[in-house]
């Protein structure tokens, strides 16, 4: 009995020395592939999804961000965060405006080896979301990514995009992990929570829009911004199915502002519930430029649509209809007359600012005075800033904005950034009169 059991034992400490020796292996195998995976892995994901990938560029040919094809429910779409775009009249197609393009080689597009899409339109925009899902001509043939099974999963991830560039494109990728899958932030300034991917693949300029991937190449979100200080910085995506199953199926309302005065605020409010304020606008929105249209989705149902205005009372719609996958149009116009600024050159406008007669008379009586010369430039640029009308909001190549302006004389001030050489533009002076009845334009080229 005594050497039966010495007999078990011998052979149960030799299947444990040998189980041992077969995890040391196994640990140590695994370790080496883990190693060379991961040395490997970045330049094989980036090989299988960079066809799939494509720069988003201004019309000077300035990095604007990144966009992707990626296929679900038997269609593909163009996806990048609404930020890229915004700001263009999205209604309207973006060729001429900006330029969707790839190059076949890492490096400069030049016309033998550049890609440029065709009739790039908006299908779909979520602002709270930061996405904007596109179409193109003959998007049906071109390589495209799939949506990633991981979602909600904390997972070795890999955020790849466009390095930030002149006529550029050069992809880059870095790798992190997904450290909460639901992270929920507050968007912007607005009391409400949206849930996010939280990840640590840091993101560079020109990533925005560009997806963030899961060890297959396989989708998982939308890179869309960083948060953080010098000691810490996450970094956030939106999670992307949700999003693609919402195009086609919600209803859309559409605002056309063809007049000259500014629509301050928009509401919302569904049949039978309280007043409430849209919550999936642009921030602009909430000051519509005129001459514009806005689209945005909405759920199906009634609705009693209240404008804030410039004018005295709020303009209302009552009772409007909004069906699954069609658009309802509203028109608003009032104000004939204003100024509309177009940037046609290739620099950024950081601000415009307009002096009447009197703001010019203060001017000239600083010039005048016996203050130190930093005294002089200090007080004139509060009263030239004080004046300024694009209230942080810059103009980059291509876009434009009105305002409703008092009729009157004025000495007009643009603030001008040269991207290119980085440069800012000190304004010189140039004399502008809006007229009652008239809308003047201003083409301000560089």
């Amino acid at each position: 009995m005594q050497s039966g059991t010495r007999g078990v034992s011998r052979r149960a400490a030799q299947v444990a020395a040998a189980a041992a020796i077969l995890v040391t292996v196994l640990v140590a195998a695994c370790g080496a592939l883990s190693v060379g995976a991961w040395n490997r892995m970045p330049e094989q994901l980036l090989d299988d999804v960079s066809g799939s990938i494509w720069g988003v560029f201004n019309k000077c040919g300035h990095t604007r961000g990144t966009a992707f094809v990626v296929e679900h429910g038997g269609a593909k779409h163009l996806v990048t965060s609404l930020h890229v775009i915004r700001g263009y009249r999205v209604d309207d197609p973006l060729d001429g405006q900006i330029r969707v393009s790839r190059s076949e080689s890492h490096g400069r597009l030049r016309p033998a080896t550049t890609t440029t899409l065709k009739d790039v339109r908006v299908a779909y925009a979520d602002d709270v979301l930061d996405i904007a899902v596109m179409t193109a001509a003959g998007i049906e043939e071109l390589p495209s990514l799939h949506l990633s099974r991981e979602a909600g999963r904390r997972v070795q991830v890999f955020a790849v995009g466009l390095a930030q560039a002149k006529d550029y494109f050069g992809i880059s990728i870095t790798d992190g992990i997904v450290s909460n899958p639901n992270k929920e932030i507050v968007v912007g300034s607005r009391a409400f929570y949206q849930t996010h991917i939280e990840h640590t693949a840091p993101l560079a300029g020109g990533q925005s829009g560009g997806p963030l991937v899961d060890m297959r190449g396989r989708v998982l979100g939308v890179n869309a911004f960083s948060y953080g200080g010098p000691t810490l910085h996450l970094f956030y995506a939106t999670p992307l199915e949700r999003v693609l199953d919402a195009v086609g199926v919600s209803g859309r309302l559409e605002i056309r502002n063809t007049g000259s005065a500014r629509i301050k605020e928009i509401y919302l409010t569904p049949e039978n519930l309280e007043r409430a304020e849209i919550d999936k606008l642009p921030p602009e929105i909430g000051r519509v430029n005129g001459l514009a249209t806005i689209r945005f989705d909405v759920p199906d149902g009634r609705y009693r649509v209240e404008l804030v205005t410039e004018e005295a009372e709020p303009k209302v719609f009552d009772d409007v209809r909004i069906d699954p996958g069609k658009t309802t149009t509203l028109e608003y116009s009032n104000k004939d007359y204003g100024l509309r600024i177009a940037n046609a050159g290739c620099n950024d406008i950081l601000g415009i600012a307009l002096l009447n007669p009197v703001a010019q008379s203060l001017l000239e009586q600083i010039e005048r005075s016996d203050w130190p010369d930093e005294q002089k430039a200090e007080k004139a640029e509060a009263l030239i800033m004080s004046a300024e009308i694009l209230r942080g909001n810059p103009l980059a190549p291509g876009q434009t904005w009105v305002e409703w302006i008092v009729e009157g004389d004025y000495d007009m001030y643009v603030f001008t950034f040269a991207p290119s050489v980085g440069e800012f533009r000190v304004p010189k002076p140039r004399p502008l009169r809006i007229r009652d009845g008239e809308l003047t334009r201003v083409y301000v080229a560089d």
